[in-house]
């Protein structure tokens, strides 16, 4: 039964009222064409098994409703079916660049201030707060080949 169980009701009540056929032999011709799934679960409900057709239509409609609500709550739910989504890359993030403006670079010449610090009797080329930035480049381990990563095993 590919298509909704309503559907299914109506075609098969037309039908059975055709044939003439008793209700455990309806019973029996409607189970057969449910899916598997669907008839456990109308037979292992807390109630009990229903005992006519009218109870089996309206247990297996309940049920279709219940599976299809929770089909697409799950499809709303999860847009990516379960799947881990892809990540896109970071776009680089700007850095701010310490630029002196063209009349604040003509008075630092002027007193001999160091352009990084702003601090005088230095230049930039000596400037201690450089030389820090610089140590911090240089503790950062290297990448190591794979010939030096198998000796370290």
């Amino acid at each position: 039964m590919k298509e909704r169980a309503d559907k299914y009701m109506c075609q098969f009540s037309y039908l059975a009222k055709q044939t003439g056929y008793n209700n455990a032999a309806q019973i029996v011709a409607f189970k057969w064409r449910l899916p598997k799934s669907l008839v456990l679960k109308i037979m292992t409900r807390p109630e009990g098994t229903p005992t006519n057709i009218k109870d089996w239509m309206n247990a297996a409609i309940l049920f279709d409703e219940s599976y299809k609500q929770a089909r697409e709550y799950g499809r709303t739910w999860d847009k990516d079916n379960g799947r881990k989504p892809q990540r896109s890359f970071r776009k680089k993030e700007e850095v701010a660049i310490k630029r002196i403006s063209e009349v604040d670079r003509k008075e630092y010449m002027a007193k001999g201030l160091c352009f990084q610090c702003g601090r005088s009797s230095h230049r930039v080329q000596d400037c201690l707060d450089a030389t820090k930035r610089e140590e911090k480049k240089k503790e950062e381990p290297k990448k190591l080949s794979k010939e030096e990563r198998f000796t370290k095993i």
